[in-house]
């Protein structure tokens, strides 16, 4: 669809005022650019009543921080909006200031409770950019589901520190999904991270995928476990260290031991495969 295209459906859905939920997959579509998303956000901002928006924009190379800026601003104006799915997987040409631009409209969002984003592939958010990203997040004080994809995208142990000071302030936070992988993250960086995740009591599902971190090893996973078992309320844990070949068959039997006191799990899955 190119961006002339883009232009006559949301001419057409700017006429339905009453519009609650909208979901639009525009997933490669390679020709939209950064004015597409200029008459997207034009058609966005007279949907006042929207409750869900969930937009999938991957592989659309051609959108740079100009675009996420127009949807980015359309967004913050939707003050009944309680969930949001933005996926920029693969469009390479976002960097930290898109993100920046994106986080300052969240934090208008008071009653935003779901937040799902995509970012896999958008090697141009440096690591430490993070930061004001993080302080935007904080303030989303209602979200009870949050789910951040930057796999593949030279994501940092400072990276991962900014999003786990990010959970802190999220005192409602129920279901929590991360996807690192394929990214540079240590043993250190799991462990501290690991740590944080000890104070969400509130959790009751976690999804983590550090697959392809080549530099994890037994200690990370091992403090992984052990803080995990703290989390008493939790149901539904998803770990996924496929091919972190650094981990060893003897560190699986304390891992086990340690999961074994999460007596309130229903639902488990588990990846080690290498």
């Amino acid at each position: 669809m190119p961006d002339q295209g883009l232009k006559y459906l949301c001419e057409g859905l700017q006429r339905l005022s009453s519009l609650q939920s909208l979901n639009l997959n525009l997933f490669c579509c390679y020709r939209i650019i950064d004015r597409g998303l200029k008459y997207l956000s034009e058609g966005l901002e007279r949907l006042r009543f929207l409750q869900s928006v969930n937009l999938n924009f991957r592989e659309c190379g051609k959108i740079t921080d100009r675009g996420l800026k127009y949807l980015s601003r359309s967004v913050e104006r939707l003050s009944f909006l309680q969930s949001l799915k933005l996926d920029f997987g693969g469009c390479r040409d976002i960097t930290d200031k898109g993100l920046k631009n994106l986080g300052e409209s969240l934090e208008k969002l008071g009653s935003l409770q779901s937040l799902n984003l995509s970012f896999k592939g958008c090697q141009q958010i440096p690591s430490q950019d993070l930061k004001s990203f993080r302080e935007s997040l904080q303030k989303l004080r209602s979200l009870q589901l949050l789910s951040l994809d930057f796999s593949s995208s030279g994501m940092t142990n400072e990276s991962l520190e900014n999003i786990s000071k990010s959970l802190q302030k999220l005192s409602l936070l129920q279901f929590f999904e991360l996807d690192l992988e394929s990214n540079p993250i240590t043993d250190q960086g799991l462990k501290n991270f690991s740590e944080s995740l000890t104070n969400l009591s509130s959790l009751r599902s976690i999804s983590l995928d550090f697959s392809r971190c080549s530099q994890i090893e037994n200690e990370g996973l091992e403090t992984l476990s052990r803080n995990l078992q703290k989390l008493d309320s939790l149901y539904s844990l998803n770990l996924n260290f496929g091919f972190c070949s650094l981990i060893s068959n003897e560190i699986l039997k304390k891992f086990g031991e340690n999961l074994q006191k999460l007596i309130s799990l229903k639902s488990l899955t588990l990846n080690f495969a290498w």
